[in-house]
């Protein structure tokens, strides 16, 4: 410790000899001990002083016209396969090419100029298997999530000929079309129009052949799936199926005329309509009638004399009401069709063979207890000759539950045998190579469910007593080369990243207030998979606020006065009964878009899925229990802002008029927002939408913290 004696300087001044003389070399130590206690101080402060962790922010900030407007969309891959060598894509010049890949080299030719595609300016297009004509799509009018109306034409890619397609070449007529396609050999085309099949064996034939006649637009669909089915089951547009000869059609055939009808208003653009417009859709509710399905092999060999017969599904699943899921072919005279039963909590792979085309059981996955199962999406794998298959299925393991896995299963013997197994999921299988013996697939590493990485594994079976093969990480180590895509065979093992994101650059990392956007659904990927049951759905909830909860206490960059919550559809239910828990004081306002608010009100594949059928017997209790109606006491004195489309075809504007109803009856404020005549997705007015929000979100904070309060790293926070 330094002490400084000023008396003894002060004494030393005053008995000076000369008055006029100053003590420089005091003044001078005096002025020496001062710099070095403010060096000290100074460099103290430096050490022990944290890092500025931001906001750090270089060059211009993005502006929302930018998002919406698409300009800042990356490229992506937009080619599709033709055949094991041949890619159909837009190239650089904004024409249609052909890319030719082999081991050897890569070489490309053009099938329509730039100034073609200009011209024609299709929204879609598809290369027929020959390589001979492009089916164009232009026109196009969307309906629902997956299918769409649109008129088409035909490119001659040898002479440049355009042909208008038309079910009825002996007609002078140009229709809209639900779905047009190649068959999977040479050039011909199948069409639904109106809901019936139509076939064509060439783009210029002078004959059409109905394959279907039985049509009743909205309430018999022929070849295209009904809402339910498009939405919740098959997730596409169609419900086709071609064998790979071309020879023979399998289509699905969807009765809903027992259906009950949501009326939907359309009001129109400005004062154009004096009164509104009422769209009908066949939209089936838990516990109500569902649509009724049946399954049809059509003989096309002979399209002047189309033989057409029933798939009569297996015993387990023909009496009680059921779906199916997936359906291919395994060869001309052999289907492979997955059924579910309408409480999800069984389903069947059959194989339905010709002539009878009755459905044979070769395997069973049944739901233990109250449970559901979770069908994939993707129909099995068969060997090319047709003895077994890969698909993937749930496998136990131990006491941490049920994990999604690959199987490989013996038709004849009706033999399981995993090829895949662990504390992980198999989300998709993307190829069988089968020379190769090797199964390439999407996974979800071990305790990172947020991840999602390509695997490959042997498809041979272990010998026994010994253990599986291991499957290998192809990009859980890939690491950046720059933004050169390049191709290999797959057997070459060759792979690259464009990017490792394995940090956060510097330039994302400016932050403000917390807030945690939800778009959450079941199922969602746990660290370990316990048996899932049908109750109700607020436990989640309370996941939820647990996690948020811990967040922002442990983060010292979230602000703990400013915590929002948003979610959309499945996830603006969670982010209302979050905002309406009991108790909760996590989340200072919330904003719910489209969201289910009653179950009872969903549509019944979703909804019976995780929660059963709402009466006595089953789960009533659950769906009461999960209804926000029953929390709108919790949401007095709480910023909540509700928005909807008039037009959502998903998520019924019924849904938040049931909610308004119930904050209304109890004098409980809130802000709401109402998009006449949009739909589920919100488009067109997102722009509107995201300001609307942004708004909301000041007044919520603006009002939680004093305006006067300096933005930063205490009192701003950061997006969770």
């Amino acid at each position: 410790m330094v002490f400084l004696n000023v008396n003894h300087f002060f004494k030393m001044e005053l008995v000076s000899a000369n008055p006029n003389q100053r003590n420089w070399r005091g003044i001078l130590i005096a002025l020496l001990v001062i710099v070095a206690v403010l060096t000290l101080i100074v460099t103290s402060v430096a050490l022990l002083t944290p890092p500025d962790e931001g906001p750090r922010v270089r060059g211009a900030r993005i502006r929302l016209s930018e998002v919406l407007s698409g300009e800042l969309t990356p490229l992506f891959f937009n080619g599709s396969w033709v055949s094991g060598q041949h890619i159909c894509y837009r190239d650089v010049w904004g024409g249609i090419s052909l890319l030719h890949v082999s081991p050897k080299n890569i070489t490309s030719r053009s099938l329509m100029s730039n100034e073609t595609f200009r011209r024609l300016n299709p929204a879609k297009f598809s290369l027929s298997p020959d390589r001979n004509y492009l089916l164009l799509a232009y026109n196009v009018k969307k309906l629902f999530r997956y299918s769409y109306l649109a008129q088409y034409k035909i490119y001659d890619v040898n002479t440049g000929e355009i042909i208008p397609l038309t079910p009825h070449p002996e007609k002078d007529i140009h229709p809209y079309l639900l779905l047009a396609q190649w068959t999977p050999r040479d050039h011909g085309l199948v069409m639904v129009q109106d809901y019936d099949i139509y076939y064509i064996t060439s783009p210029k034939s002078n004959t059409g052949y109905r394959v279907t006649d039985t049509a009743v637009p909205g309430i018999l669909s022929n070849g295209l799936p009904d809402w339910l089915y498009e939405e919740e089951i098959l997730h596409r547009a169609e419900a086709i199926w071609m064998s790979s000869d071309g020879h023979m059609m399998l289509y699905a055939s969807f009765n809903d005329s027992l259906v009950d009808e949501m009326h939907i208003s359309w009001f129109g653009e400005g004062y154009k309509a004096l009164y509104p417009h009422i769209r009908s859709l066949r939209y089936p509710k838990p516990g109500t009638p569902n649509p009724m399905v049946r399954l049809y092999v059509a003989d096309l060999a002979d399209p002047k004399n189309i033989h057409t017969k029933v798939v009569k599904p297996p015993p387990i699943i023909e009496h009680v009401e059921h779906y199916f899921t997936t359906a291919s072919w395994i060869s001309s005279t052999e289907v492979c069709i997955t059924w579910l039963t309408r409480a999800q909590n069984l389903s069947v792979v059959t194989i339905c063979k010709s002539p009878s085309w009755h459905c044979q059981e070769i395997q069973k996955i049944a739901a233990e207890g109250r449970g559901w199962v979770d069908t994939p999406p993707e129909a099995p794998i068969f060997s090319a000759n047709g003895s077994s298959y890969i698909a993937i299925s749930p496998i136990k393991d131990g006491p941490t539950g049920y994990f999604k896995h690959i199987v490989w299963v013996n038709v004849a013997q009706k033999l399981v045998v995993p090829l895949t197994h662990g504390k992980f999921e198999v989300t998709q299988i993307v190829a069988w190579d089968q020379p190769n013996n090797t199964i390439y697939f999407i996974g979800i590493p071990p305790m990172r469910p947020g991840q999602r990485h390509l695997y490959y594994v042997s498809s041979l079976l272990p010998h026994v007593g010994s253990s599986l093969h291991p499957a290998v990480c192809v990009t859980c180590t890939a690491t950046s080369e720059g933004n050169r895509n390049k191709h290999r065979t797959a057997s070459s093992g060759h792979h690259s990243a464009w990017s490792d994101n394995n940090y956060i650059h510097d330039h994302y990392e400016t932050q403000t207030e917390s807030i945690q956007d939800k778009y959450v659904g079941q199922p969602k990927e746990n660290v370990t998979k316990k048996q899932k049951a049908k109750a109700s759905i607020t436990p989640e909830v309370a996941d939820q606020l647990e996690v948020t909860e811990y967040l922002r206490d442990s983060l010292h960059f979230v602000d703990k006065q400013r915590v929002a919550v948003w979610g959309w559809s499945y996830g603006g239910f969670v982010a209302a009964l979050a905002l309406a828990h009991p108790g909760q004081d996590v989340f200072e306002c919330g904003i719910s878009v489209a969201p289910i608010v009653s179950w009872k009100l969903h549509d019944s594949a979703y909804a019976e899925r995780y929660m059963g059928l709402p009466d006595v017997i089953a789960n009533y209790k659950g769906y009461a229990e999960s209804d926000v109606y029953e929390k709108v006491e919790n949401l007095r004195n709480k910023m909540f802002y509700l928005v909807h489309g008039t037009a959502d075809d998903n998520v019924q504007f019924q849904q938040s008029m049931a909610l308004t109803h119930y904050l209304a009856k109890k004098d409980i404020l809130f802000r709401q927002q109402v998009y006449p005549d949009v739909g589920h997705t919100l488009a067109g007015v997102k722009g509107h939408l995201y300001l609307s929000m942004a708004q909301f979100l000041d007044d919520c904070f603006q009002k939680q913290v004093p305006t006067d309060t300096k933005p930063g790293l205490i009192s701003g926070g950061a997006c969770l």
